[in-house]
C-alpha cells in the first residue's frame, strides 16, 4: 500500500450533477490502490440528512466508490462541512467512513498537519449562532418531522441563499484562513489545509505551507502528500 495521502473537499454532490459526479468518480478511481489515506474535508453532499428509515439516493455511486476504498484499505474520513453537517449513521457504520466534526490534528510521513472544512474560524456573530441553531440536537429532531421530499426542497433553496457570496466576503475568509493558519504553525503544524471558500490556495511559508483545496464545481483540485511534500493539483480526467 503507497503512503500517499490525498485530501478534497466541496464536491457537493446534489441530484442532476452527473457530469461533475463522474469526474469525481474518475479521480476515485484514481485513488484507488495507491492511497494510503483519503480526506474529504468537508461538503462531501450539497445536503445530507438520514431519516431514520430513509437516506438520500444522491451520491449513491460516489459512497459506494468511497466503500470500496475501505475494504481495499484506504482510510477515508470526512469531516462535517457547512453543508452536510447531519451526516450520519449510514455513512460511518454502513459505509466505513470515519466522520468528524471539527478540526483534526493528524501526522504522515514526519509531518504534522492541521486539517478542518474552515467555516468553524469565521468571526461573525451571526453566522456563528445560526451555524449553532443547525447543528443543536433539537433542529435535528423537528427536521426529521419534515417529509423527505419537502426537506430536500427546504434544503435547496437554503443552499443557493448560502452560496451568494460577494467578492468582499470570499476576501474575508481567505483572510480568515491565513491568519488561522499562521497560528497553527505557531502551534506546531507543518502543512494547514481548509476547505469551504471554494478558491484553491497554496501559500508558502518556509518549509510550511497553507492549502485551501478548492473545489469540485469549478476547480477540481486536491492536495497530494507524498514523500514528505504537500502539493495542490487539478484533476483533468473526466472519464
Amino acid at each position: 500500500m503507497s503512503s500517499s495521502v490525498y485530501f478534497i473537499s466541496d464536491t457537493h454532490i446534489r441530484e442532476g450533477d452527473g457530469a461533475r459526479e463522474e469526474r469525481l468518480l474518475s479521480f476515485l478511481e484514481h485513488v484507488d490502490g495507491r492511497a494510503k489515506a483519503l480526506y474529504i474535508l468537508g461538503d462531501l453532499f450539497d445536503f445530507w440528512f438520514e431519516y431514520r428509515s430513509v437516506v438520500p439516493r444522491t451520491g449513491w455511486r460516489t459512497l459506494h466508490l468511497l466503500h470500496d476504498l475501505v475494504l481495499s484499505g484506504t482510510s477515508v474520513t470526512c469531516i462535517r462541512g457547512n453543508h452536510d453537517f447531519w451526516l450520519g449513521p449510514y455513512i460511518y457504520d454502513e459505509m466505513g467512513i470515519e466522520v468528524i466534526d471539527g478540526p483534526v490534528w493528524v501526522r504522515y510521513q514526519g509531518r504534522k498537519l492541521f486539517l478542518a472544512h474552515g467555516d468553524e474560524f469565521l468571526r461573525k456573530l451571526g453566522y456563528l449562532a445560526f451555524r449553532y441553531i443547525l447543528r443543536h440536537p433539537i433542529s435535528v429532531k423537528l427536521f426529521g418531522l419534515i417529509h423527505p421530499d419537502l426537506g430536500a426542497l427546504l434544503a435547496g433553496a437554503l443552499s443557493r441563499v448560502a452560496k451568494s457570496t460577494s467578492l468582499s466576503k470570499v476576501n474575508a475568509v481567505k483572510e480568515t484562513l491565513v491568519r488561522t493558519a499562521e497560528e497553527k504553525f505557531e502551534e506546531g503544524a507543518d502543512f494547514v489545509m481548509f476547505g469551504h471558500l471554494h478558491m484553491p490556495v497554496f501559500r508558502r511559508f518556509g518549509r510550511k505551507a497553507l492549502v485551501v483545496l478548492g473545489d469540485w464545481i469549478r476547480n477540481f483540485t486536491y492536495a497530494l502528500l507524498e514523500d514528505g511534500e504537500v502539493s495542490l493539483r487539478r484533476w483533468e480526467r473526466s472519464s
